[in-house]
């Protein structure tokens, strides 16, 4: 039997919508979009969402909540993530949803989004019995072990792409040196704030993990640019699996081009030129952080894991 649904996912960078017919724990997508709302823009200067974020927010959830209304789906999901659970006036965008949609948005704990995102990636088959997932997004980054369809250990900190960005006062380009700086910083983060609470679970597992799947629009847009190509083809995309030599490669050459460079990139919207640099980073760090040789693309996450999510 078969249920036909919607979930939109407002994350702190780009609010997206999935619409799928879901059969058991299979996806068929058949509506998606991703766009850029900046609902984080000023987050980590006051703590609070600007009334112009809040605004531009709901005006495209209102859009999402029309097209997904005019393929009669049976129901309509709207989650938010870190940048809404984060801020003091969180409330202000649930108000402003309710308002322009009817519906109430559910605003979840980090612990909730791992689950959604480790449903999500797992949901594309990849074959390994035993996965780590990462998904970088623009406030929080979450990291997930998983074996055999459980969840073994989850944890949600306080890093992205959109965070890093909003502290960084970096040249253009920011060259290689700077680069080094920063995975070394988030290098230094996770080993305080990550390692303590998953080496253990990686060490217990019954083979060795050596790559980490990459959920979210930051893995996306990387295997987009190595492919050259501006379509997105989700069969081309979750084929591919970084060599971290590969992955070093590309983040060195994204961090010594300059912002108008990144922008004329194939496969890397304008809008994301800024902040691909860091979540690139991020990824290179976790991957020396955990000595992964691999960065596998998957295009999954809180949308997917909504859908099949209870």
């Amino acid at each position: 039997m078969s249920s036909f649904r919607a979930v939109i996912d407002i994350g702190t960078n780009s609010s997206k919508v999935l619409v799928g017919r879901v059969t058991g724990d299979d996806v068929d997508s058949l509506y998606e979009e991703s766009i850029q709302t900046r609902l984080g823009e000023g987050l980590y200067d006051d703590n609070r969402l600007l009334p112009e974020a809040i605004e531009r927010t709901a005006k495209v959830i209102a859009g999402y909540c029309e097209r997904a209304r005019g393929m009669n789906v049976e129901s309509i999901r709207i989650i938010a993530t870190s940048a809404a659970r984060e801020a003091e006036n969180g409330a202000d965008l649930a108000e402003a949803i309710r308002t322009v949609c009817g519906i109430e948005l559910e605003i979840i704990e980090g612990e909730r989004e791992a689950e959604l995102v480790c449903r999500g990636v797992m949901s594309q088959g990849i074959a390994a019995e035993s996965l780590f997932i990462v998904d970088v997004g623009g406030g929080s980054t979450e990291f997930i072990v998983g074996h055999q369809g459980r969840v073994m250990a989850s944890i949600s900190l306080q890093l992205g792409s959109v965070r890093l960005l909003s502290h960084s006062h970096h040249p253009d380009p920011p060259g290689i040196n700077n680069l080094r700086a920063c995975v070394n910083w988030v290098g230094e983060f996770l080993d305080a704030n990550a390692k303590p609470s998953l080496a253990d679970t990686l060490a217990a597992l019954p083979s060795p993990v050596d790559t980490v799947a990459g959920a979210g629009g930051t893995t996306t847009f990387l295997g987009l640019i190595h492919l050259e190509q501006d379509d997105f083809d989700r069969s081309k995309l979750e084929a591919i699996r970084f060599s971290k030599a590969d992955a070093i490669a590309l983040t060195e050459r994204l961090w010594t081009l300059p912002l108008a460079e990144r922008k004329q990139l194939t496969g890397l919207p304008e809008n994301r030129a800024d902040v691909i640099l860091f979540g690139a980073a991020i990824y290179l760090a976790i991957m020396e952080c955990f000595d992964l040789s691999h960065l596998q693309v998957s295009t999954r996450g809180v949308r997917f894991g909504g859908l099949l999510a209870p």
